[in-house]
């Protein structure tokens, strides 16, 4: 383990001015993709309720989270801030975040609205209806009209007298907030006409927080003493009233499922659980966090407690024991202190997991693509049992923090297959990677020396402890095990290639200006990537033994490790909890590695944000059961445009819309009651009636004004395509037949069910009161339709459908013939196009697998 000091660290410095374009660089291998690790920090969590489904929003540093509290899963990241987020609010799907002076609203991630105004930094936002409420350190209150941004009203309170620490719009209050103060005193104003109502004198102690009870007239207020009070706004008098031994009340938060109780927060991770029926405690939580419980907060009507800390840990809560308290249901959580080592590791199969060690005494695993599964901290035995017996925290019985671990994957179901060794710890502990769990063997080491921490290298069939004594490195060397090639870094900031075989450095790299953190071999042994407190990440090509990228991050990177495809780069950095994932360009894209002059001037690089990957938002989109309608149709018709001339688009519908079209009758015969109906043994009399919202009785024949058609011998047929007046789908397809533009109708068409669409396309046949007219119009649209390339398999479903229904038709009327046959052509014209390029992709993609490139 490596505690990174200096006497000028670079990343304090500001960035170097004056770069030429010629003599600049940034990477040209790696890109940033992504962050991971990251749950929250100090700011508390908010939350909202949308239908069944209920959102947690959290802060992770200039950007926010949303989970979803069914499984804790990541649905949306807001985008990246200039500076970090001071507070945070949520308004049913509307997000509020401040940062220095300025507000912001977002919409699924999305930014929607700004808010600019304030001279200071906004510490406090409270939704208002449709108005915004937001305080800065200066003690001035703004309200704002949050749709139109528009200024309602301004506020200034003395500092010396009321200084606002805590804002809540109580329950039935129209118009009315109560503000709470680091004087102790509340106030009752009126935002519409902003005077005040009245003033609280309060309990000698500032008012950290503010909590609306399921009792109207009543608020919880949680005081910097440790007090809890329930207060009676209406009446002024105080209900009941509490005390925590463990600091100032941190969060506060009442059920709302029926039973009367309320938890608070502490400084220390204590949560309290009070019984407003008996007046007293309930059940204590101890060390729910490693710090301060900075949110808390009950689901509407559930048994169930969310909360978060500056640990970098969100937790569920459920009360469901039989004593009355909580046990944990599910958590989320990264390292509370920052990683020290990562390396990339399988279990088998395709998922491709990150083995992380930290400062916080913990071994952590992190999935790479689908992070939500996989991240989990491996267990180091039953440490809570232990805990609660001895009256310590879970920190003080874990094995010391991790200095160095090594891991192998081969025959890892049947042994340990990783190995670690702890600061001030003088053995090697073994860890299963399958089960997540501590390994069964300790192995001696004879390093019981605190000053001489051993590095663990692993070979599939031994262990060997190195010291940098004996190598005279500032890091442990790293072995290529293809070539075996050995990395060493010496404390000169020089880089030495070590052939094992024949015992002699082969190459030595040279151009850290500090001392070197970690190392990576690529897969393939022909590049090594090299890290440095200079704040550098260098990448070396080992055949021409010269450098090939670098670029510099604002913070020294800690740790290294390329992934075993060579996609991705793993980074760790100087006081960061987060490991940040960098795409190799070389994978996608084609990169002319050319060595690099020694003249060059990198430049700095961004680090990676917490942004979603694609299979993330598809999950998000499929199990929040997004509503396809939510997306207007110019928007539809804006996505589904071909990107370029002779290419199809799809129609963005599911597949149950389309695919089952001409199938619709079987699937009601399988549908149909197993008995018919019974009718009622004593049937009441009706009079006939005409169909309507207004009943009207069935007029006689005399005076009938049904339209009917006189035929030979006196009879009379009823004319059903006068009775019935024309629908919505025909009066628009009759209005673009007369304009020749069949885009209105299109978006019509996806907008109806599959059941709609074939009583429709069944409504234009002359048998079912429409003409053989109608069918052409519909024809001349379904041939316009494939012309344009877009809604491809929509169409074709449709088309499908239309010649069963109307087969027969066709074949006796000769214009219909006519339109099938220029249908069909450009039919086999839009299909022989598409199969081309079907089968040539289908060919290259059998080349690149089979063939030797």
């Amino acid at each position: 383990m490596f505690f990174f000091l200096a006497s000028k660290p670079m990343w304090q410095q500001k960035k170097p001015r004056g770069v030429t374009k010629e003599m600049s660089s940034s990477s040209q291998v790696f890109s940033p993709f992504r962050a991971i690790g990251f749950c929250c920090n100090h700011l508390p969590l908010v939350s909202s309720s949308l239908g069944a489904e209920t959102f947690v929003v959290t802060s992770v540093g200039r950007a926010f989270h949303v989970y979803t509290c069914d499984k804790l899963r990541l649905v949306f990241v807001g985008t990246q801030q200039p500076d970090q987020l001071q507070c945070l609010a949520i308004q049913g799907k509307i997000v509020y975040a401040s940062y220095q002076n300025v507000v912001k609203a977002f919409k699924r991630g999305q930014e929607v609205n700004t808010y600019l105004g304030h001279e200071g930094e906004v510490q406090f936002i409270l939704p208002f209806g449709e108005h915004l409420i937001s305080i800065d350190d200066s003690n001035v209150m703004r309200i704002w009209h949050s749709v139109s941004k528009e200024l309602y009203g301004e506020m200034h309170f003395d500092v010396c007298s009321f200084t606002i620490l805590s804002a809540l719009h109580p329950s039935t209050y129209l118009n009315k907030l109560l503000l709470g103060s680091q004087q102790g005193q509340l106030q009752l104003w009126n935002i519409r006409t902003s005077k005040l109502v009245y003033t609280f004198k309060g309990w000698g102690s500032a008012v950290q927080i503010l909590a609306q009870s399921p009792a109207v007239d009543v608020v919880g207020v949680g005081l910097e003493s440790g007090g809890i009070v329930m207060h009676n706004l209406k009446y002024d008098q105080t209900v009941m009233r509490f005390h925590q031994e463990w600091g100032p009340v941190t969060a506060m938060s009442f059920r709302t499922d029926g039973t009367n109780t309320v938890a608070t927060g502490s400084s220390i991770g204590h949560i309290a659980v009070w019984d407003l029926d008996k007046k007293r405690l309930s059940t204590i939580l101890r060390n729910s966090h490693n710090g301060s419980v900075s949110g808390l907060q009950f689901l509407q009507s559930q048994p169930v407690m969310v909360t978060s800390g500056p640990d970098n840990s969100l937790k569920m809560w459920i009360f469901d024991q039989s004593d009355g308290s909580a046990r944990l249901l599910r958590s989320r959580c990264g390292h509370s202190a920052p990683p020290t080592k990562i390396r990339f590791t399988s279990t088998g199969g395709d998922a491709v997991k990150i083995l992380s060690g930290g400062l916080d005494n913990a071994l952590r695993v992190f999935g790479v693509h689908k992070d939500v599964a996989m991240n989990m901290e491996l267990s180091q035995g039953s440490l809570l049992k232990r805990s609660k017996v001895r009256g310590v925290k879970v920190e003080t019985l874990k094995l010391p923090a991790v200095a160095d671990f090594a891991a192998e994957s081969v025959r890892a179901d049947e042994w340990d297959g990783v190995v670690t060794c702890h600061a001030g710890h003088g053995s090697i502990q073994t860890w299963n990677l399958n089960k997540y769990t501590i390994g069964q063997h300790t192995l001696s080491s004879k390093h019981a020396d605190l000053g001489a921490k051993p590095k663990a290298t692993v070979d599939p069939l031994e262990v060997l402890p190195w010291t940098p004594s004996t190598w005279r490195c500032s890091q442990a060397p790293v072995m290529e095990p293809s070539s075996c090639m050995l990395a060493v870094a010496a404390d000169n900031f020089t880089v030495s290639i070590v052939d094992t075989g024949g015992r002699k450095v082969v190459r030595r790299f040279r151009g850290h200006t500090n001392r070197i953190t970690d190392m990576s071999f690529s897969p393939d042994g022909r590049w090594l990537v090299t890290s440095s407190m200079d704040c550098s990440v260098r990448t070396w090509d080992l055949p021409t033994g010269r450098m090939i990228d670098i670029f510099l991050v604002e913070s020294p990177a800690t740790s290294i490790a390329l992934s075993p495809s060579g996609d991705f780069l793993a980074t760790t950095h100087v006081d960061d909890l987060g490991i940040y994932l960098w795409s190799n360009k070389t994978m996608y894209s084609h990169v002319s590695l050319r060595p690099l002059s020694e003249k060059i001037k990198p430049t700095f690089t961004d680090l990676p944000t917490t942004k979603l990957t694609e299979h993330d938002e598809t999950d998000v989109e499929s199990n929040t059961q997004r509503n396809e309608n939510e997306l207007t149709m110019d928007d539809v018709s804006e996505k589904c445009t071909p990107l370029a001339e002779g290419l199809v688009t799809l129609s963005m519908l599911p597949k149950s819309r389309w695919s089952n079209l001409q199938n619709l009758d079987i699937i009601k015969q399988r549908n149909k009651p197993m008995e018919p109906a019974k009718t009622l043994k004593l049937a009441p009399f009706f009079l006939p009636t005409l169909p309507g919202l207004q009943p009207k009785f069935l007029p006689s024949e005399e005076g009938s004004d049904i339209p009917v058609t006189e035929v030979g011998g006196g009879s009379k047929i009823l004319n059903l395509g006068e009775l019935n007046p024309l629908s919505e789908f025909q009066k628009c397809l009759q209005q673009c037949a007369g304009s020749n533009q069949y885009a209105p109708l299109m978006d019509l068409m996806k907008e109806l069910p599959p059941a709609s669409i074939d009583a429709e396309f069944r409504s234009l046949a002359p048998e079912s009161g429409g003409s053989v007219e109608w069918v052409e119009h519909l024809m001349t649209f379904l041939l316009e339709t494939v012309r344009t390339n877009r809604d491809f398999e929509l169409v074709q479903s449709y088309i499908g459908l239309f010649l069963k229904l109307h087969s027969s038709l066709i074949r006796e009327s000769p214009d219909l013939l006519t339109l099938t046959e220029k249908l069909l052509s450009e039919h086999k014209q839009a299909w022989t196009s598409l199969q081309h390029d079907l089968n040539m992709s289908a060919c290259l993609l059998a080349y690149c697998k089979s063939a030797v490139i």
